[in-house]
């Protein structure tokens, strides 16, 4: 169920393949790819120019699966999204987070370039 979302996403059919990770999600809550699932539910919702919905998928990987190795990115992804909507200031503290707290991963890089990014006129 898994793989077969996965590659409704990589075929870009963001429908489909949220619908799948959501049932993987509801099958399987605590599966090993069950934060990596609710993920790219997020993703499917970015994908799609959805960024309010986005930003609220993506969020529940730190709630719900805050072991979940994708926590950086889906901070991230929060950020991005969060700025789509014009809301700068919880976009830059969902990046400060995972430099706060992610420092060294490659998700962290990527947030502090874009909140120097953000600070220049």
């Amino acid at each position: 169920l898994y793989a077969s979302a996965l590659s409704l996403y990589s075929g870009r059919d963001y429908q489909q393949a949220s619908a799948k990770f959501n049932e993987f999600v509801a099958l399987y809550p605590d599966h090993k790819l069950a934060g990596n699932a609710q993920y790219w539910i997020g993703e499917c919702q970015y994908s799609q120019k959805r960024f309010a919905e986005a930003a609220e998928e993506v969020a529940k990987v730190e709630k719900v699966y805050p072991a979940s190795h994708k926590v950086p990115a889906a901070l991230l992804k929060k950020g991005l999204s969060l700025a789509e909507l014009k809301r700068m200031p919880e976009a830059q503290a969902a990046l400060q987070r995972i430099v706060d707290l992610y420092g060294q991963s490659e998700e962290a890089a990527k947030a502090k370039e874009k909140l120097e990014r953000w600070k220049q006129p």
